[in-house]
């Protein structure tokens, strides 16, 4: 099963994947460090510390620039590229992808909305779980925050720390594919309305169009990268539900 699917454009996705989890190495090396300049007398440390955490700053700015504003819409990119050359049996891109897209309507606009329709149940399926897993991790954070401020008295360190612990970006993250996983689910509604319960009609082209653009601007803002993590532990799964729906697509 393991060789059945292959996307070249994963590996983008890997690195991305990669880059977060050293951000988040770099976050957790964040609150150490931020701990230690609270609680040390030692003048000397207490520099080294703070040289520290100004290197550290500057790296994660470095990595999550690099993954946010190259790495992510390069790995889309090439994705997007993959999906069209499949949707239209054209050629405009070297990646190759193999196991994705195997539906059986002729290349055409309903192809298109139909390999669209598929990714957007395996994305559907795997926010779940994401949501999951960070939801999880927002409440270890939040357990440890109240574990470590019942310690201290000084107001001042417990609000710096509550600054640190609850950043924007965790909070962020959680709020993002909370949204990108509603959304995905209104268009995995939206698309099997249109392929399975209606049946496909050539009235239909506009707003399969209109479904595939917004999937593709739901991408570009949420900016979500699917762990392959996830996905190949449930693609079996995943493969055997698509492939039950695929076979009612009219």
């Amino acid at each position: 099963m393991k060789d059945k699917y292959k996307n070249e454009s994963h590996k983008l996705f890997d690195k991305c994947s990669n880059n977060e989890k050293i951000m988040l190495s770099i976050y957790v090396v964040n609150i150490i460090l931020m701990l230690l300049i609270c609680f040390c007398k030692d003048s000397s440390i207490l520099n080294i510390l703070n040289y520290g955490l100004i290197i550290i700053n500057i790296i994660y700015i470095v990595v999550s620039g690099y993954t946010d504003i190259i790495l992510k819409n390069k790995a889309e990119n090439e994705l997007r590229k993959t999906m069209i050359s499949n949707s239209f049996g054209i050629n405009i891109t070297a990646t190759r992808s193999k196991g994705y897209y195997t539906n059986k309507v002729k290349p055409s606009i309903k192809r298109f909305g139909v390999n669209n329709f598929e990714s957007v149940l395996y994305t559907n399926k795997i926010t779940e779980k994401m949501i999951l897993k960070k939801v999880i991790k927002m409440l270890f954070i939040v357990v440890m925050w109240i574990i470590v401020i019942t310690q201290i008295d000084n107001i001042e360190i417990i609000a710096l720390l509550t600054q640190i612990i609850f950043s924007a970006d965790i909070l962020l993250d959680l709020i993002k594919i909370i949204y990108y996983h509603i959304n995905v689910k209104i268009l995995y509604d939206n698309f099997y309305k249109i392929f399975v319960t209606d049946g496909y009609q050539e009235k239909d082209i506009p707003i399969i169009v209109e479904y595939v653009m917004e999937y593709e601007c739901l991408k570009s803002y949420s900016h979500i990268i699917l762990p392959n993590s996830i996905f190949d532990k449930k693609k079996s799964e995943l493969q055997k539900l698509w492939n039950q729906i695929s076979k009612n697509i009219i």
